[in-house]
């Protein structure tokens, strides 16, 4: 997404048609060079061994990307999508999920070539980008939900606005009798805090009210948990999360001096050691017995996945810009239950 950021930069000269064009085009040739250098074929393998290693009941994704490619006349001739890509790598794997939910999000299209001749695009890029929920087949799904969040920016182009959204969803599962909310989603990036704190206000005060049972968030917060006030990484969701009575499962497992940095990567995935640095994924958990408190009963364990060297494909690739998570609960079912 650091390139597609790059690219977003520009839509704003595609209202200035001509003139603006070469720059435009350059961007977007940039970025669809990248997706494809990138070859998410080969990253989704790395991916479902990492899955496999802890085969979750749940597999929470963000920055699901779908790219298709379109002629002049709109007309598709080529398509990457990264999920079915994914989840045939991980029946490679042996694994058994089946989608749950795919929250489509953010959605434009933008040019990759134009004709002089008729003065229009000949060759155009589509992208949608959002989350995806997989659940084993041997778990029971009570029920989803999912949305967008209010709070997003349109940029208006000759090509139809680019909207840049953000969203969730919500999977209920019945775990050993009772309801456990897991709840995936992506916030905006820090440099647009107003809307970084809109989504924050309206996952806590509309998505996370009311669920009975136990409620898991999981997903890309864009707020550093080892951050300050100031640093551009930082933002106040973390901390209004864990006031709300949602616990750390990582600061559980760990502990506060353990480093569970996530983010990130080179762009291009490239870099021969690793550059993460921020912790702004996790897997957030409240139950009811818990308000007020820092810890959850029973235990938990915790694991980054795809951030050590050893992780690189062979061509040198990370398998994704940010490290994953897992994480193992094993909650009092007695506790829960009252």
């Amino acid at each position: 997404l650091g390139v597609l950021a790059g690219v977003l930069g520009w839509v704003p000269e595609l209202a200035r048609l001509p003139w603006q064009l070469p720059a435009v085009l350059a961007a977007v040739n940039a970025f669809w060079s990248q997706v494809q250098a990138t070859d998410f074929h080969a990253r989704a393998q790395g991916l479902a061994r990492e899955i496999a290693i802890t085969d979750p009941h749940v597999v929470a994704l963000q920055e699901v990307a779908r790219y298709v490619l379109l002629d002049g006349t709109l007309t598709p001739t080529g398509m990457v999508d990264f999920l079915p890509i994914l989840q045939a790598a991980m029946a490679d794997q042996g694994l058994d999920y089946r989608l749950e939910v795919r929250q489509d999000n953010t959605t434009g299209t933008l040019p990759l070539g134009f004709d002089p001749a008729t003065q229009r695009p000949n060759l155009l890029l589509n992208f949608t980008l959002g989350e995806a929920t997989l659940v084993r087949s041997d778990v029971d799904v009570l029920g989803t939900d999912q949305g967008r969040y209010a709070a997003m920016v349109s940029i208006p182009t000759p090509l139809g606005p680019v909207n840049v959204q953000r969203g969730w969803s919500r999977v209920t599962l019945d775990h050993r009798g009772v309801a456990h909310h897991v709840v995936n989603t992506h916030l905006e990036t820090q440099g647009l805090q107003p809307l970084h704190d809109l989504q924050a206000d309206e996952l806590l005060g509309s998505v996370l009210a009311g669920l009975d049972g136990v409620t898991v968030v999981m997903g890309d917060l864009n707020s550093d948990a080892e951050g300050m006030p100031g640093d551009p990484s930082w933002t106040a969701t973390y901390g209004k999360l864990t006031g709300a009575g949602f616990v750390d499962a990582w600061t559980q497992a760990v502990g506060e001096t353990g480093v569970g940095y996530t983010c990130c990567h080179d762009p291009d995935l490239m870099n021969d050691i690793s550059r993460l640095d921020e912790r702004i994924d996790f897997v957030l958990v409240r139950t009811p017995l818990t308000p007020g408190e820092s810890v959850l009963p029973g235990s938990v364990h915790m694991a980054v996945l795809g951030d050590e060297t050893g992780d690189r494909l062979a061509s040198g690739l990370w398998p994704a810009d940010h490290a994953g998570l897992f994480a193992g609960l094993q909650l009092p079912l007695g506790l829960i239950m009252q």
